[in-house]
């Protein structure tokens, strides 16, 4: 890569600031490390890709992000853009192995959990595998420093634009939003009233810390620190999602908050508790502009429910919808500055155990009329008990999901047995829907 650099530096944001120094405490593990690849069921031009690729780095000045060093590590670094970047994304030719899938498979895996150098490097990691002439994967992997998932899917949707520009002979468009935009505004937020009314609304809501929902009982079976994950996945039929998202819309709620209601209804009952915090990312993009801007704007909201048990399910997911409602116009405030507000360090590491994400973003592309399809690539050092994560790629294949688990807490076979439970409580819910929630327990397996 050869490049030029801009002198003009920018302070990180508030998102940026939270991953940059919880990836501080582990700098050798690819905690924050996010992507997957494309699959490319057709014959590509693979120097039109590699042309479209720089094109890429040219419009969008997220990946031109350098980190500068710092002194020591209780600074944040500054960072920086490249005014102008040449690479050439590397060809592996896998055609000639005897299972070409298998091997790129293998050979994605440790790429993909090598972690980034973070200072003066790009943040962001490209490759083509040749699997046949009319197959190929498109490899990528970003810290998540610069990018989200609504800006992957945006990157995704560019570069294929860009390519077919090309293949067309036509002038490709390089207009993009910078992402400098959202950085000066968030410093502006920091500055304002806005930030201290948020920040009151926040520290009322944990006045008092509550008590952790999970306990690590198996952490004694685990000498490593830290303690690395497992991940179960999990389908929703799309008949059951229509259904239960229709069921949702009678009531002026949506199938996320059938599903929080859900969990709801288990962990009241398997924790005896009749409150539990769940973490929530959230897009943060305000404006039609911010949704066109690639970077990383998403923040996570820690969301702390408290309902008891007299309520039936149709009351619950309505006071779930009007808690959330009302938190969205609080979403801006950075979790770090709550953390430190309430001095939650003196009691537990984060206030949720539970974090859980739910993505309809369009991820899938075309490239020269071929059309592709992703897959995401998971890596075992996500700090975080239970990461439920959810993707509607919009089509009739239901709902994706991944149940990302710390060993400590769970092992395999009970989260399965969770799994198995929560689509029972999803597929018998509607029937129930009156039932006062400290009874529908009797909907749950044995």
């Amino acid at each position: 890569m050869t490049s030029t650099t801009e002198k003009q530096t920018y302070p990180l944001t508030s998102s940026q600031r939270e991953f940059w120094f919880r990836q501080k405490q582990h700098p050798n593990l690819p905690m924050y490390n996010i992507g997957g690849y494309l699959d490319i069921p057709g014959e590509i031009d693979t120097n039109v890709f590699n042309e479209a690729v720089n094109l890429l780095i040219q419009k969008h000045d997220n990946l031109r992000t350098r980190l500068l060093a710092t002194k020591n590590d209780i600074e944040a670094p500054n960072q920086i853009y490249t005014s102008h970047s040449t690479v050439t994304v590397p060809i592996h030719d896998l055609s000639a192995e005897s299972d070409p899938y298998s091997t790129a498979l293998a050979w994605m895996q440790p790429q993909f959990e090598t972690p980034f150098k973070l200072t003066k490097k790009p943040l962001f990691h490209y490759n083509l595998l040749k699997l046949a002439k009319d197959r190929y994967f498109w490899f990528f992997k970003y810290h998540h420093l610069i990018i989200d998932g609504w800006g992957i899917a945006l990157l995704n949707h560019s570069l294929a634009g860009l390519y077919d520009a090309l293949i067309k002979n036509q002038t490709p468009n390089l207009q993009a939003p910078s992402y400098t935009k959202w950085i000066r505004q968030d410093q502006s937020y920091v500055k304002s009233e806005a930030f201290q009314k948020d920040r009151a609304y926040w520290i009322k809501q944990y006045a008092n810390i509550p008590e952790p929902l999970l306990i690590p009982r198996y952490r004694s079976q685990h000498t490593s620190k830290p303690i690395s994950n497992g991940c179960e996945p999990l389908s929703l039929p799309h008949t059951l999602y229509q259904k239960l998202d229709k069921f949702a819309q009678t009531h002026q709620a949506n199938f996320f908050h059938v599903f929080i209601g859900i969990l709801y209804v288990y962990f009241t009952y398997t924790a005896q508790r009749d409150e539990f915090v769940i973490g929530f990312p959230l897009l943060n993009r305000a404006n039609a502009e911010f949704k066109k801007t690639a970077g990383l704007f998403m923040s996570v909201s820690p969301v702390r429910f408290n309902l008891g048990r007299e309520l039936n399910f149709i009351e619950l997911i309505q006071k779930i919808s009007i808690i959330l409602k009302s938190h969205y116009r609080h979403q801006r405030f950075p979790t770090e500055k709550l953390n430190q507000g309430i001095c939650l360090e003196k009691h537990r590491a984060q206030l949720f155990d539970i974090l859980l994400s739910y993505e309809s973003h369009d991820y899938n592309t075309c490239f020269g009329g071929i059309s592709s399809h992703l897959t995401e690539l998971l890596h075992p050092w996500k700090k975080i008990e239970l990461m439920i994560s959810m993707r509607d790629f919009r089509n009739k294949n239901g709902i994706n999901s991944n149940f990302i688990y710390n060993q400590a807490y769970f092992n395999a076979a009970e989260i399965r047995m969770l799994q198995a439970q929560l689509i029972h409580l999803l597929k018998n819910i509607t029937e129930h829907s009156s039932t006062p929630i400290y009874q529908i327990r009797m909907l749950l397996l044995t």
